[in-house]
């Protein structure tokens, strides 16, 4: 038995189209939301109908600002406790993983940068 049809069985519900029952048919809409789309793709349509509007998403900063798509992924990542404290933890078996974690950022760093690790 499916996690499903456990559920259903204890709400005592034949289908999930009987949970839906009560609704009138006049208010049930069908929605054609086309195919799925990943996250870069999703943004991207909701920057192009946003567009249409007369105000639009103007930048006027300069200087190296420019338009760029960054996953918020990468927020969540650099948001971890381990980035934002320069001690390690006690245990050395913990430890490693963070500390070949920041030796990649390092590293990383230290080629877009073009400067050394120091």
């Amino acid at each position: 038995m499916s996690e499903t049809d456990e559920i259903l069985d204890y709400l005592n519900v034949k289908s999930v189209d009987g949970l839906f029952s009560d609704i009138p048919d006049r208010l049930k809409v069908s929605l054609d939301l086309g195919k799925p789309m990943d996250e870069f793709s999703t943004i991207r349509a909701i920057e192009d109908t946003g567009r249409k509007n007369k105000a639009g998403n103007m930048n006027f900063l300069g200087n190296g600002i420019y338009d760029r798509f960054v996953p918020p992924l990468v927020d969540e990542i650099i948001g971890r406790n381990e980035f934002l404290t320069s001690y390690t933890p006690y245990q050395p078996e913990i430890s490693q993983g963070i500390l070949h974690s920041l030796f990649e950022y390092q590293s990383i760093i230290s080629d877009l940068t073009e400067m050394d690790i120091t």
